[in-house]
């Protein structure tokens, strides 16, 4: 009986090892935060059960912490080998193979917010590739599972000029028809300027400036900033209303409005200042490549403008460098030929 008794007891510490040990196996992801109050960071350990755009669950040995995401500094994680492999592979500019891989880990990847993290470099390459309407689905795929996303920066919306394939077009039309709010943003920034639909378009964006969820209402107001645009009707007070609206975002989500508000100061025949806040987009929001792109070339054609010629060539030779398959280093090494050289 005493024997019985020991192995029983043998068997419960084991069992209670193996579950401590599981549990420290699993905690070891670390988020680096500032607490709510205080001014220095921490590093919390535990497991990311879920991020969102409002917050991160993290389970830690002992409690569920629910930190808000703007309080976040730095993550630490594992990933999967196709994640990593793709991620090295868009770094290269292999965007084909990356897509390839990303798919690959978004089969092998267990946790729903690692798959919202890959689906937002597959959108970032297909965006490279110019493949609005892959990058449309792929971002609303995000969106099922977090409509708030913190990955809105990279939305594949249209603030600056495009080309919009007549199939997208159709679409989009069936998207502004549907339930959504997403879809309803994202459709009308496609077709506000669409001369049969744009006044449909522009409905849905007026309707979305009184949603409840602040990234859709301000995102909606940015996108009317473009009928401004269009129309030559922007004055200082105007900047200075772009201003406020933009800055009650998360920096992460301000490269669609800031790009905007850079050609804001351009319209008004201030091209100094325009290439100023054009150059926020690539060297502060650099992930939005397509936006950082276009910012690169018109900073240099708005530098340019006032004579200084060099400082504007720099920027071509920066854009070629950084965004050599975008549709603006085409641009630049044909209107400009002196900066195909190294």
């Amino acid at each position: 009986m005493f024997h019985s008794r020991r192995k029983c007891g043998v068997l419960i510490v084991a069992v209670m090892v193996w579950q401590f040990l599981l549990v420290d196996a699993r905690a070891q992801d670390r988020v680096t935060h500032i607490p709510v109050g205080a001014s220095k960071p921490i590093t919390s350990i535990g497991e990311i059960i879920e991020f969102t755009g409002s917050e991160l669950a993290l389970q830690t040995r002992v409690s569920l912490q629910r930190i808000p995401s703007d309080r976040i500094e730095r993550i630490e994680t594992h990933y999967v080998k196709e994640h990593l492999l793709g991620r090295e592979q868009f770094t290269n500019g292999e965007t084909d193979k990356a897509i390839q891989s990303l798919r690959l880990a978004v089969k092998s990847e267990p946790r729903t917010w690692v798959d919202r993290e890959i689906l937002a470099l597959i959108v970032q390459a297909e965006l490279r590739l110019q493949n609005l309407s892959g990058a449309m689905h792929d971002f609303q795929t995000i969106l099922n599972t977090d409509p708030a996303t913190r990955h809105w920066g990279i939305a594949p919306m249209v603030w600056s000029p495009q080309v919009i394939p007549d199939a997208l077009r159709v679409e989009m039309q069936r998207w502004l028809s549907m339930n959504s709010p997403s879809q309803h943003l994202l459709a009308a920034s496609v077709l506000l300027l669409d001369p049969v639909q744009g006044e449909r378009a522009e409905e849905r964006l007026r309707e979305l400036t009184r949603n409840t969820e602040p990234i859709f209402s301000t995102y909606a107001k940015a996108q009317l900033w473009r009928l401004e645009l269009a129309s030559g009707r922007v004055h200082e007070e105007s900047l200075q209303r772009w201003q406020e609206q933009m800055e009650r975002l998360p920096k992460e989500l301000r490269p669609g409005p800031h790009y905007l508000y850079a050609r804001g100061f351009e319209v008004m025949g201030d091209f100094r200042a325009a290439a100023g806040e054009a150059l926020w987009i690539p060297f502060v929001y650099a992930n939005n490549e397509i936006l950082a792109a276009r910012a690169l070339f018109e900073a240099g054609e708005n530098l340019s403008r006032t004579g200084l010629n060099t400082e504007g060539e720099n920027l071509y030779r920066e854009l070629i460098v950084r965004y050599p398959w975008s549709r603006e280093t085409k641009l630049a090494r044909s209107k400009f030929p002196e900066t195909n050289s190294p």
